[in-house]
């Protein structure tokens, strides 16, 4: 699993430098029909393949191909002193550190920044 979000994110990061290719239109299109992203098939280039992506984006991404929801109900426990207390940020940090997708050792998520 972890492959595979590598492997996207890396095709994805790739079209900022070239153009699109069908590989690139067919990797989005894979991750919209599992709900990954959002759904641009009918109009490819509002995929943004060549945007900058943030990291609270790619936690998005990686608890979906995880098959991980946000329950409503989580709490925050505070481990990262950057996110707001309960907001879908904050949850999705948490539980994805609670995962190991993330670390817990860091004490700031950095959500908003982009992935370098």
């Amino acid at each position: 699993m972890k492959q595979f979000l590598s492997v996207s994110i890396v095709l994805l990061s790739a079209c900022s430098v070239f153009a699109y290719q069908d590989a690139d239109i067919t990797t989005a299109n894979s991750l919209a029909s599992q709900n990954i992203i959002v759904d641009q098939s009918q109009s490819p280039d509002k995929y943004n393949l060549d945007a900058k992506i943030l990291r609270q984006e790619v936690i998005a991404m990686a608890l979906k191909i995880k098959g991980i929801t946000l329950p409503e109900n989580y709490s925050c426990k505070g481990y990262y002193s950057d996110t707001k207390k309960n907001d879908w940020v904050c949850r999705a940090v948490e539980i994805a550190a609670d995962n190991g997708i993330i670390t817990r050792a860091n004490k700031q998520a950095n959500p908003t920044q982009y992935i370098t």
